[in-house]
């Protein structure tokens, strides 16, 4: 490992992830960037049949 890190000049950690990502999900595509905690309210989470409109003149 420590021979991959110094052959394409990367820090050991990240050979390590990398294999580690392959390992588990067998792809080495990035993780989601907002992996974490979901959002409380949603943009989408009322339906714009809901929102009351203004009587036109």
């Amino acid at each position: 490992m420590g021979q991959i890190a110094e052959r394409l000049r990367i820090p050991k950690g990240t050979v390590q992830n990398i294999l580690e990502r392959y390992r588990d999900a067998r792809t080495l595509d990035p993780r989601p960037q907002n992996a974490g905690r979901k959002a409380a309210l949603a943009v989408h989470a009322v339906p714009d049949s809901t929102i009351p409109m203004a009587p036109s003149r």
